[in-house]
């Protein structure tokens, strides 16, 4: 049975294609840049696209600086806005102590109450091989409250 659709961009090779393959073992039908009129609704979007010149900063003209804004920042806005108003609509619920904690959803970038669900994957994660090339990071998992 599916998890729904994941649209993932720039997963043609590389670490795009791996988030694919992953995913797609997971339980989620792929999507990768063109989305068909037929599919089944988004439930989760990998905003992976980028490109990185190797270039020094002295060798970096305006063209490829709006190059890299467009595809690394304005590409995830786009995309976002193409799929999240759908996505939301379609569920992200809020939890059974709303009334306890209606003003801090509002301060977060992720404007809802935080759920065990929601830390339990990144517990997961690092108990497993998959994060065997994880060291010295904190991982902050509130909703995008914390703002460095």
């Amino acid at each position: 049975m599916s998890k729904g659709t994941a649209v993932i961009t720039g997963a043609a090779n590389g670490i795009g294609q791996a988030y694919a393959q992953r995913l797609a073992a997971d339980g989620f039908d792929i999507a990768v840049a063109d989305v068909a009129a037929n599919m089944p609704p988004v439930a989760a979007l990998v905003n992976n696209a980028g490109i990185y010149p190797w270039k020094s900063f002295e060798g970096t003209d305006y063209e490829l600086w709006r190059k890299v804004i467009g595809v690394n920042l304005d590409g995830a806005f786009l995309m976002s806005k193409a799929f999240v108003p759908g996505m939301a609509a379609r569920g992200l619920g809020r939890g059974v102590n709303e009334e306890i904690f209606e003003d801090l959803p509002k301060q977060q970038a992720i404007p809802r109450v935080i759920e065990p669900r929601d830390l339990v994957g990144v517990v997961s994660f690092l108990c497993s091989p998959d994060s065997a090339f994880v060291t010295g990071q904190t991982i902050v998992a509130d909703g995008g409250q914390t703002r460095n």
